[in-house]
Protein backbone atom coordinates (compact mmCIF):
# COMPACT_ATOMS: atom_id res chain seq x y z
CA UNK A 1 0.00 0.00 0.00
CA UNK A 2 2.88 2.40 0.63
CA UNK A 3 3.63 2.53 -3.11
CA UNK A 4 0.13 3.85 -3.74
CA UNK A 5 0.39 6.34 -0.87
CA UNK A 6 3.82 7.59 -1.80
CA UNK A 7 5.25 6.86 1.65
CA UNK A 8 7.15 4.11 3.43
CA UNK A 9 4.44 3.66 6.06
CA UNK A 10 6.30 5.24 8.98
CA UNK A 11 3.67 7.88 9.66
CA UNK A 12 0.32 6.85 11.14
CA UNK A 13 -2.68 7.32 8.90
CA UNK A 14 -5.45 9.56 10.19
CA UNK A 15 -9.03 10.07 9.22
CA UNK A 16 -11.34 12.84 10.33
CA UNK A 17 -15.08 12.33 10.76
CA UNK A 18 -17.81 14.48 12.23
CA UNK A 19 -18.81 13.68 15.80
CA UNK A 20 -22.26 12.70 14.53
CA UNK A 21 -20.66 10.08 12.22
CA UNK A 22 -18.14 8.64 14.67
CA UNK A 23 -20.18 5.56 15.65
CA UNK A 24 -20.83 4.67 12.00
CA UNK A 25 -17.19 5.28 11.00
CA UNK A 26 -15.91 3.01 13.76
CA UNK A 27 -18.37 0.29 12.73
CA UNK A 28 -17.24 0.50 9.10
CA UNK A 29 -13.58 0.21 10.11
CA UNK A 30 -14.33 -2.73 12.43
CA UNK A 31 -16.41 -4.51 9.77
CA UNK A 32 -13.48 -4.25 7.34
CA UNK A 33 -10.90 -5.53 9.85
CA UNK A 34 -9.11 -2.18 10.06
CA UNK A 35 -7.57 -1.81 13.51
CA UNK A 36 -8.83 1.06 15.63
CA UNK A 37 -6.58 3.04 17.96
CA UNK A 38 -7.35 2.93 21.64
CA UNK A 39 -9.72 5.65 22.84
CA UNK A 40 -8.13 8.39 24.92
Amino acid sequence: MSVLEGSVGILPQRMMVRDADLFRARAILRDNDIPLPEER
